[in-house]
């Protein structure tokens, strides 16, 4: 079937899509029934180079979702334009990224990078009408507490906010449902007072039937429920099992 024929939910329905990377080559995606993709990790340099692109990734009739991915993994990116003591310091760190968050050297330079962003997120439009940042990327593999990540959201979510009141806090971004007491000790500390979208990479074991997979969403659709006092928008940004 033409995939020009399904239809098209927008940004704030609820829908189920596959995430991938079309590069402009024939697609499978296309043929099952896929018409939206997830974009991350922006804003881009200049207006320029969003506009060069957001057409190459639309040129096939793709509909994208944005997420900005500031997230510390991310920013090793994003360094050339600081200045020479700045990329120096940040070089030396390796692989030890939450040095952003807790050092003061650290702290001036993430908190250099995260505004020169959120600015111009704001003058390139993106894919999507809601300005969304996922501040964390499976945090839960590297942070050395859950404590120290309540640190390094607060101190992200005020930067973020203090620009763009209007923007949207995707959190925690952790990985799968094997890390349940993970989520309960965050929520505990009250992580979810930063958090205007749930986002979770929803990986589970196969087969899903046998694994407890809808059970699994289930409860942590309630832990959040009760935890933030309120439903939250939930999305995925990775999720799913390799085959074939």
């Amino acid at each position: 079937p033409d995939p020009a024929t399904r239809p098209l939910y927008g940004e704030h329905d609820h829908f189920l899509g596959v995430h991938g990377a079309p590069g402009g080559a024939p697609y499978y995606l296309h043929w099952i029934g896929a018409r939206w993709g997830l974009r991350g990790i922006g804003p881009y340099e200049t207006r320029a180079a969003y506009e060069k692109a957001r057409a190459r990734m639309t040129e096939q009739g793709w509909t994208y979702y944005g997420i900005y991915s500031p997230q510390a993994t991310h920013l090793r990116y994003d360094i050339a334009w600081l200045t020479e003591k700045e990329r120096a310091w940040f070089n030396a760190q390796g692989k030890d990224a939450w040095n952003l968050f807790f050092t003061p050297e650290g702290r001036a330079i993430y908190r250099k990078i995260l505004e020169r962003n959120v600015r111009l997120s704001l003058e390139q439009p993106f894919f999507n009408k809601d300005r969304i940042w996922e501040i964390m990327w499976e945090p839960e593999l590297t942070v050395p507490s859950p404590e120290r990540l309540l640190e390094a959201v607060r101190f992200s979510h005020g930067i973020i906010k203090g620009i763009d009141p209007a923007a949207k806090i995707a959190l925690p971004t952790l990985s799968g449902f094997k890390h349940m007491d993970f989520y309960k000790r965050i929520f505990e500390l009250g992580i979810l007072r930063y958090a205007d979208v749930f986002d979770m990479h929803f990986y589970s074991a196969l087969p899903p039937e046998e694994n407890g997979y809808v059970r699994n969403v289930r409860n942590l659709v309630e832990m959040v429920r009760t935890y933030a006092g309120r439903d939250l928008p939930m999305i995925a940004t990775e999720g799913g099992e390799s085959f074939g």
